[in-house]
């Protein structure tokens, strides 16, 4: 059975607002992958996507969604 990868220092977007509803990500040590969860349920499940994966996502952001 392969296990969950491991996240540390979840965070949030730089534009998200304390009280708004969003996603936090996270890396694992290596940076190999990426982790995205409900910052409103920091306990519950998280979804895991590879780095590079991560990435192509971010790259396909329109301009106001990204610090581009």
């Amino acid at each position: 059975m392969t296990h969950p990868p491991q996240f540390f220092n979840w965070r949030n977007p730089s534009r998200s607002e304390p009280a708004e509803s969003c996603v936090e990500i996270s890396f694992t040590a290596d940076h190999a992958a990426v982790g995205v969860r409900d910052s409103k349920d920091p306990s519950g499940p998280f979804l895991a996507v590879t780095a590079h994966d991560w990435e192509t996502f971010v790259r396909g952001l329109p301009e106001p969604y990204t610090d581009k």
